[in-house]
């Protein structure tokens, strides 16, 4: 009877001994696979974060060159009008200098 005791003992050491080792194996494999999850988790919002950067400056960019463009378009405008201005001037001066010329 002592025996059985004292084998159910061991056997009961021996059973907690594998189930708290078993226990630390599934705890290692839950921390590895947190680690994991977390580092995916951060390359993923920084992947992200650089796309939506990256959409950000694209679109200033596009409206950078729109403004550009329109700038351009203003600008080469301004210059036809105040050429035509200008020519407008020169056509007067010059009637102006043969009516003086011929009279």
């Amino acid at each position: 009877m002592a025996k059985e005791v004292i084998d159910r003992i061991r056997k009961a050491e021996t059973d907690l001994e594998d189930s708290s080792q078993a226990a630390k194996r599934q705890a290692a494999e839950l921390i590895e696979k947190a680690k994991t999850d977390a580092k995916e988790s951060r390359s993923k919002r920084l992947s992200e974060a650089r796309d939506k950067a990256s959409a950000l400056v694209k679109a200033a960019q596009e409206e950078s060159d729109h403004s550009l463009e329109s700038a351009r378009l203003e600008g080469a405008g301004v210059k036809k009008e105040l050429l035509e201005k200008v020519g407008s001037k020169k056509d007067e001066a010059v009637t102006k200098v043969i009516a003086a010329l011929t009279s």
